[in-house]
């Protein structure tokens, strides 16, 4: 059999057994370096595509110092500047990356970058895929203005090689405008993704790297407060998956989901809760009530329901939500603490005001334990506790609670922020109660 279509298979094997598929490149290349020697042609080739999935296991150490050796190897036998070599060292790069960080993925993509561009070109095909790696790398170490920098030079080459709607020129401006968030904001990001996006033929908007792109689009609208356009994105990538799998697959009832939580933040409750109320039945049945995405669709309906004064359903939500949250992460989790939250609103709305007081206060104990006294969180469930002390008739407390959050809260947000001059003016409505009262007494 030909030794190309040989490696081919093996490689196929690889995504069913890892496994086996090593197993058999690598004794291929055995047979290979005995029949034809180390610097034959197809030796070399087994050896790079054995290099390519030994990165793709959960242990890549070896497939660094493997890649070392080819890389030094082709050096020996082609040169520095043969394109094996340089193709030997982009490999080398991506598992240099998956072994120690992409950090050190950097160190190692640099010079490559620059032999490349000079020995193939600065627009040839592998120079801009190692381009586009050290952009990634640059930008998963935190370096978003370094990494903008370099995506941004990477546009209109890329476009010009494989075309606008090219799965790669789309990923390259999905990742730009990650970048554009990071330094300029939403509003910014939104407009890179949206001009993208215009770019893209119709047969290629199905494709999955353009629904991420569309869905990142409408997390950058809806963080700049352009809610209404969110939805008309949400409501669009619905409408494709929705055509392409059918009413109750799980890709169409968390799209769905993204409809309602959007309609939510429009202010569209009715239709919000209508919609949010039909997924989360039909996560229950299909994915089970404790799967994270029942769990996600709750969230937006208990939220929902209380934006639309539907305080009795959304207590019953919100009481769910912490049963299920603290079987899976613990009572005190972030994520609960949020729910107990909701769980405290849905009380005050009904006017329940006991109940609420005995959630508040483990509530602030536990808020303050794992996020800090003085975290917005906590700062923001000190300040309802002291209002209910207020409206139940404990105004002495109710003044005192004012008075520590305001005094805690002024170092953290500033003396003249909105919170403090709330909390302040609120500390001394309840002193004069306390002064009336104790005058007419």
């Amino acid at each position: 059999m030909d030794t190309d279509l040989r490696i081919q298979q093996f490689v196929t094997l690889f995504d069913s057994d890892p496994r086996a598929s090593l197993a058999g490149v690598s004794a291929l290349v055995a047979e290979l370096t005995e029949a034809a020697g180390p610097s034959d042609p197809e030796t070399l080739f087994a050896r790079e595509r054995l290099v390519y999935l030994m990165g793709r296991t959960d242990v890549p150490l070896d497939s660094v110092s493997a890649g070392r050796a080819l890389v030094d190897d082709l050096t020996s036998f082609r040169g520095a500047d043969d394109f094996d070599t340089l193709y030997a060292r982009y490999t080398l790069a991506n598992n240099i990356e998956k072994a120690y960080s992409a950090h050190h993925a950097i160190d190692a993509l640099s010079p490559l970058r620059a032999d490349a561009s000079s020995v193939l070109g600065p627009t040839a095909e592998l120079t801009l895929l190692v381009s586009i790696k050290l952009a990634d790398a640059l930008r998963k170490s935190g370096q978003f203005t370094e990494a903008l920098a370099e995506y941004q030079a990477l546009v209109t080459p890329a476009e010009n090689l494989w075309g606008a709607s090219h799965g790669l020129v789309v990923e390259i401006d999905l990742c730009r405008a990650i970048c554009v968030y990071e330094v300029e904001g939403p509003r910014a990001a939104a407009a890179v993704n949206l001009a993208r996006l215009r770019k893209v033929d119709d047969a290629s908007r199905s494709l999955p790297i353009v629904m991420d792109l569309q869905e990142r689009l409408a997390r950058f609208l809806d963080a700049s407060g352009q809610h209404a356009e969110a939805v008309e994105v949400y409501r669009d990538i619905h409408g494709r998956i929705l055509a392409d799998h059918g009413t109750d697959a799980p890709e169409t009832l968390t799209a769905l989901s993204d409809v309602g939580y959007s309609l939510w933040r429009n202010g569209e409750m009715d239709e919000a809760v209508r919609i949010l109320t039909q997924v989360v039945a039909s996560e229950e049945c299909s994915r089970g009530p404790d799967a994270d995405e029942t769990t996600t669709s709750r969230g937006y309906l208990a939220a929902a329901l209380l934006q639309a004064d539907l305080y009795s359903q959304a207590k019953g939500e919100y009481a769910t939500l912490v049963s299920v949250s603290t079987e899976r992460a613990g009572y005190a989790s972030e994520k609960t603490l949020e729910y107990r939250d909701g769980l405290v609103d849905a009380n005050l709305g009904l006017g329940e005001l006991q109940e609420a007081l005995q959630y508040l206060v483990p509530l602030i104990e536990d808020s303050a334990l794992v996020l800090g006294r003085n975290s917005p969180q906590t700062l923001g469930r000190r300040f309802k506790l002291a209002a209910c002390l207020g409206q139940s008739g404990e105004t002495r407390k109710a003044a005192d609670a004012f008075e520590s959050l305001a005094r805690d809260a002024s170092p953290v947000l500033g003396a003249n922020n909105e919170f403090v001059t709330q909390a302040r003016m609120r500390a001394q409505y309840w002193s004069q109660r306390v002064s009336f009262r104790d005058f007419r007494a």
